[in-house]
Protein backbone atom coordinates (compact mmCIF):
# COMPACT_ATOMS: atom_id res chain seq x y z
CA UNK A 1 0.00 0.00 0.00
CA UNK A 2 1.21 3.27 -0.80
CA UNK A 3 1.07 6.55 1.91
CA UNK A 4 -2.00 7.41 3.30
CA UNK A 5 -3.85 11.27 3.28
CA UNK A 6 -6.50 12.13 4.80
CA UNK A 7 -8.76 12.41 1.50
CA UNK A 8 -8.38 8.33 0.85
CA UNK A 9 -8.57 7.47 4.78
CA UNK A 10 -11.98 5.09 5.89
CA UNK A 11 -12.40 7.28 8.95
CA UNK A 12 -15.55 5.69 9.53
CA UNK A 13 -14.39 2.47 10.46
CA UNK A 14 -14.19 1.88 14.21
CA UNK A 15 -14.23 -1.50 14.59
CA UNK A 16 -11.76 -3.98 12.51
CA UNK A 17 -10.62 -7.74 12.24
CA UNK A 18 -7.54 -9.12 10.71
CA UNK A 19 -5.85 -12.48 10.50
CA UNK A 20 -2.24 -12.46 11.31
CA UNK A 21 -0.90 -15.55 9.84
CA UNK A 22 2.86 -14.18 9.54
CA UNK A 23 3.22 -11.94 12.62
CA UNK A 24 4.18 -9.04 10.17
CA UNK A 25 3.15 -6.16 12.43
CA UNK A 26 4.53 -4.03 9.48
CA UNK A 27 1.58 -5.29 7.60
CA UNK A 28 -0.76 -4.53 9.93
CA UNK A 29 -0.13 -1.46 10.43
CA UNK A 30 -0.49 -0.45 7.14
CA UNK A 31 -3.53 -1.69 6.69
CA UNK A 32 -4.27 0.31 10.14
CA UNK A 33 -3.16 3.57 8.36
CA UNK A 34 -5.97 3.84 6.48
CA UNK A 35 -8.18 3.40 9.30
CA UNK A 36 -7.46 6.70 11.46
CA UNK A 37 -10.12 6.53 13.72
CA UNK A 38 -10.30 2.97 14.85
CA UNK A 39 -11.06 2.23 18.48
CA UNK A 40 -11.07 -1.59 18.37
CA UNK A 41 -8.76 -4.15 16.82
CA UNK A 42 -9.02 -7.95 16.75
CA UNK A 43 -5.55 -9.74 15.55
CA UNK A 44 -6.19 -13.25 14.97
CA UNK A 45 -3.20 -15.16 14.96
CA UNK A 46 -2.07 -18.51 13.26
CA UNK A 47 0.05 -21.06 13.41
CA UNK A 48 3.44 -19.92 11.71
CA UNK A 49 6.70 -18.88 13.00
CA UNK A 50 8.07 -16.51 11.11
CA UNK A 51 11.01 -13.77 11.26
CA UNK A 52 10.47 -10.36 13.23
CA UNK A 53 9.38 -7.65 11.67
CA UNK A 54 10.85 -3.82 11.57
CA UNK A 55 8.88 -0.91 13.22
CA UNK A 56 7.36 1.54 11.58
CA UNK A 57 6.43 5.26 12.59
CA UNK A 58 3.74 6.18 15.05
CA UNK A 59 0.24 6.50 13.02
CA UNK A 60 -2.85 8.60 14.06
CA UNK A 61 -5.44 5.87 15.29
CA UNK A 62 -2.65 4.67 17.86
CA UNK A 63 -2.23 8.34 19.10
CA UNK A 64 -5.87 9.30 19.76
CA UNK A 65 -8.59 6.24 18.97
CA UNK A 66 -7.14 2.98 19.19
CA UNK A 67 -8.80 2.17 23.09
CA UNK A 68 -9.20 -1.82 22.72
CA UNK A 69 -7.08 -4.51 21.11
CA UNK A 70 -8.29 -8.17 21.03
CA UNK A 71 -5.48 -11.09 20.43
CA UNK A 72 -7.11 -14.30 19.60
CA UNK A 73 -5.08 -17.50 19.93
CA UNK A 74 -2.43 -15.86 22.05
CA UNK A 75 0.05 -18.39 22.92
CA UNK A 76 2.67 -16.38 24.17
CA UNK A 77 5.26 -16.96 21.36
CA UNK A 78 8.26 -14.72 21.01
CA UNK A 79 6.61 -12.93 17.80
CA UNK A 80 3.31 -13.06 19.17
CA UNK A 81 4.69 -10.69 22.31
CA UNK A 82 6.89 -8.34 20.54
CA UNK A 83 3.24 -8.11 17.81
CA UNK A 84 1.56 -7.36 21.26
CA UNK A 85 4.28 -5.47 23.01
CA UNK A 86 4.30 -2.72 20.21
CA UNK A 87 0.29 -1.73 21.20
CA UNK A 88 1.57 -1.80 24.55
CA UNK A 89 4.11 0.49 23.95
CA UNK A 90 2.63 2.73 21.56
CA UNK A 91 -1.31 2.67 21.74
CA UNK A 92 -1.88 6.29 23.78
CA UNK A 93 -5.28 5.98 24.56
CA UNK A 94 -5.30 2.18 25.10
CA UNK A 95 -8.03 0.88 27.64
CA UNK A 96 -7.52 -2.77 27.78
CA UNK A 97 -5.36 -5.50 25.74
CA UNK A 98 -7.75 -8.87 25.76
CA UNK A 99 -5.40 -12.01 25.23
CA UNK A 100 -7.83 -15.19 24.16
CA UNK A 101 -5.18 -18.47 25.02
CA UNK A 102 -5.83 -21.91 24.62
CA UNK A 103 -6.91 -23.34 27.53
CA UNK A 104 -3.80 -25.76 27.55
CA UNK A 105 -1.49 -22.45 27.61
CA UNK A 106 -3.13 -20.95 30.51
CA UNK A 107 -2.23 -20.89 34.10
CA UNK A 108 -1.75 -18.18 36.57
CA UNK A 109 2.34 -18.46 35.94
CA UNK A 110 1.75 -17.61 32.29
CA UNK A 111 -0.37 -15.22 33.20
CA UNK A 112 2.20 -13.13 34.91
CA UNK A 113 5.13 -14.13 32.97
CA UNK A 114 3.33 -12.71 30.04
CA UNK A 115 3.23 -8.88 31.90
CA UNK A 116 6.98 -9.13 32.14
CA UNK A 117 7.46 -9.89 28.85
CA UNK A 118 4.57 -7.21 27.58
CA UNK A 119 6.47 -4.49 29.60
CA UNK A 120 3.19 -3.41 30.97
CA UNK A 121 4.80 -1.20 33.36
CA UNK A 122 5.96 0.79 30.49
CA UNK A 123 2.99 0.86 28.57
CA UNK A 124 2.22 3.93 26.78
CA UNK A 125 -1.51 4.27 28.69
CA UNK A 126 -1.58 4.37 31.49
CA UNK A 127 -4.96 3.33 32.01
CA UNK A 128 -4.38 0.29 29.73
CA UNK A 129 -5.56 -2.94 31.60
CA UNK A 130 -4.61 -6.63 30.49
CA UNK A 131 -7.05 -9.34 30.49
CA UNK A 132 -6.39 -12.70 29.84
CA UNK A 133 -9.03 -14.77 28.85
CA UNK A 134 -9.26 -18.92 28.43
CA UNK A 135 -10.56 -20.33 25.13
CA UNK A 136 -11.57 -23.61 24.20
CA UNK A 137 -11.87 -24.71 20.45
CA UNK A 138 -10.50 -22.31 17.40
CA UNK A 139 -13.35 -21.71 15.28
CA UNK A 140 -14.77 -18.18 15.69
CA UNK A 141 -19.09 -19.37 14.94
CA UNK A 142 -20.44 -16.05 16.36
CA UNK A 143 -18.19 -14.19 13.64
CA UNK A 144 -19.70 -16.14 10.64
CA UNK A 145 -23.16 -15.21 12.02
CA UNK A 146 -23.10 -12.02 12.75
CA UNK A 147 -20.58 -10.45 10.34
CA UNK A 148 -23.20 -9.01 7.63
CA UNK A 149 -25.28 -7.55 10.02
CA UNK A 150 -25.10 -3.82 10.32
CA UNK A 151 -27.19 -3.43 13.27
CA UNK A 152 -24.63 -4.96 15.57
CA UNK A 153 -21.86 -2.32 16.59
CA UNK A 154 -19.23 -4.97 16.84
CA UNK A 155 -19.44 -7.67 15.51
CA UNK A 156 -16.26 -9.43 16.24
CA UNK A 157 -17.39 -9.36 20.28
CA UNK A 158 -18.16 -12.97 21.45
CA UNK A 159 -21.71 -13.88 22.07
CA UNK A 160 -23.26 -16.53 23.02
CA UNK A 161 -26.04 -17.63 21.02
CA UNK A 162 -29.33 -18.77 22.24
Amino acid sequence: MGPVSFANSISTVKVLAVGCYTYQLNAVLDILRWFPCLGKLYVTFGRQNLPHYDRPHPMECLQTHLKEVVLKYFNGYEQQIDFARFFVLNAKVLNKIEFHVREDHYNNEFVAHQHILLQAEDRASPDAQFEFRKICGSIDYHVSKHIHDMSVADPFADRVDA
